[in-house]
C-alpha cells in the first residue's frame, strides 16, 4: 500500500447546495464519493429536475440510507422506501 489518503465530507472537494437539499463530493483513489443530506419534502423532479428539465435522474446511484429513509420511484415501476439499507438503482426519481 502506498501512502494513505484521507478525506473528509465536512470539507469536500465539490458543494452543491439546491433548494431542500445538499450534495457533497470528495474524490480519492480514482473515485468520487459523495453525500446527500435531504430536508423533509424533498423531491429530485421538483427540486433538481425541474431546473434542468427533468423528469427523471440519469446517473446510476449506489447508497446507504444512514438517518430517515429514502424513498424511490424507477420509471414505470413501483416505489420502494430504504431505511438504512445499502441501493443501488439507475435512472430514477428519489423522493425525500
Amino acid at each position: 500500500m502506498q501512502g494513505l489518503s484521507i478525506k473528509k465530507f465536512s470539507a469536500p472537494d465539490v458543494l452543491r447546495a439546491f433548494e431542500k437539499g445538499k450534495f457533497e463530493l470528495v474524490e480519492i483513489g480514482g473515485m468520487t464519493l459523495g453525500r446527500a443530506t435531504y430536508e423533509p419534502g424533498w423531491i429530485w423532479s421538483e427540486h433538481v429536475g425541474k431546473a434542468l428539465g427533468k423528469k427523471s435522474c440519469d446517473v446510476s446511484h449506489v447508497g446507504l440510507v444512514v438517518s430517515g429513509r429514502a424513498m424511490v420511484k424507477m420509471d414505470q415501476a413501483a416505489i420502494t422506501s430504504f431505511y438504512g439499507d445499502m441501493n443501488r438503482s439507475g435512472r430514477s426519481t428519489i423522493a425525500g
